[in-house]
C-alpha cells in the first residue's frame, strides 16, 4: 500500500474530499473512490473549497440519477460548483428536459457518419503533420503539441472560427470550465471582445458546412431559435467535443 493509499484509509470519511483537484493531477483518486463505494456510496461532504455537496460513487446509482430527470437537475451546471451569474450561459449539457433533447438534436447531425467522412482526409492530414513535427530525443508535452493542437484546429474549421485565433478556443474552454474556488482559474478576461468580433464578422458568412451554420439551422427548424444562443454556439466547444 502506497503512502497516499494509507493516508486515504486512515482519513475520517468526513474529510475525504473528492473535489480536491490534486488527487486527479497526481493520479491518486482510485483508492478514494474505492473506499467511498464500500463505506459511503452516497456521501455528503460538509466542507470543501466548493462548499457542501453530495457525491455518488457507484455506477448503478449514477445511471439511475442520470435517468431520473424529474428529481435530479442539471441546471445551471453539471460542475461541482455553481457558476456565478455572469458566467452562466445556455448549453444543452446543463439543461433539463425538454430543452436538453431539443438542443442535443440540433448538434447531433454535425457528427453524423457522413459528415465525419467528409472531414476524414483533413483530419488525417493534420494528424500526420502534428506527429511529424514532434521533437525527437527529448521530452515534450503531448497534450499541448498533439491533443490541444489538433482539437483547436478542427474546432476552428467546424465553427468557422478565425484560424489565427484558434488557440483562444482552448483557453476560453479552460476558463469557462475552471473556477477560482477550485482551480484558481483566471476567468474570462478578453473573451467577450473576441466573441463579439467573431459574431459580427462571421455570423452572416454561412458556408453550410460548419457547426455554427448547421446548429443554427437545426435550432430554427425545431422552433427554438433564440438570439441568446447565437453568441453561445462556439461556447459549447467542450460539450460538442464530448459528443464527437
Amino acid at each position: 500500500m502506497s503512502a497516499a493509499d494509507a493516508d486515504i484509509s486512515k482519513t475520517p470519511l468526513s474529510e475525504l474530499d473528492v473535489s480536491d483537484p490534486l488527487r486527479f493531477e497526481n493520479d491518486t483518486w482510485q483508492p478514494l473512490f474505492q473506499r467511498l463505494r464500500v463505506e459511503s456510496p452516497v456521501h455528503y461532504q460538509a466542507e470543501s473549497p466548493a462548499g457542501p455537496f453530495w457525491s455518488i460513487s457507484r455506477f448503478e446509482d449514477i445511471v439511475e440519477i442520470e435517468k431520473n430527470t424529474e428529481v435530479f437537475s442539471s441546471e445551471p451546471t453539471i460542475a461541482i460548483v455553481d457558476p456565478p451569474p455572469d458566467r452562466r450561459s445556455p448549453m444543452f449539457i446543463a439543461m433539463d428536459q425538454p430543452e436538453h433533447d431539443v438542443q442535443r438534436r440540433a448538434v447531433q447531425p454535425v457528427v453524423a457518419p457522413k459528415n465525419l467522412q467528409e472531414l476524414e482526409t483533413l483530419i488525417r492530414k493534420r494528424s500526420g503533420e502534428a506527429l511529424d513535427a514532434l521533437p525527437e530525443g527529448e521530452t515534450f508535452d503531448w497534450v499541448e503539441l498533439v491533443s490541444r493542437n489538433l482539437t483547436t484546429q478542427m474546432l476552428a474549421t467546424l465553427f468557422d472560427f478565425p484560424w489565427d485565433l484558434r488557440h483562444k478556443l482552448s483557453e476560453w474552454s479552460d476558463a469557462v470550465t475552471s473556477d477560482e474556488r477550485m482551480t484558481a482559474g483566471q476567468g474570462l478576461h478578453g473573451m467577450n471582445g473576441s466573441r463579439s468580433s467573431w459574431r459580427s464578422s462571421r455570423f452572416s458568412q454561412d458556408s453550410g458546412t460548419n457547426v455554427k451554420t448547421m446548429v443554427l439551422s437545426r435550432l430554427t427548424s425545431f422552433g427554438c431559435f433564440s438570439e441568446t444562443l447565437i453568441p453561445q454556439t462556439w461556447w459549447m466547444t467542450p460539450r460538442i467535443m464530448s459528443v464527437i
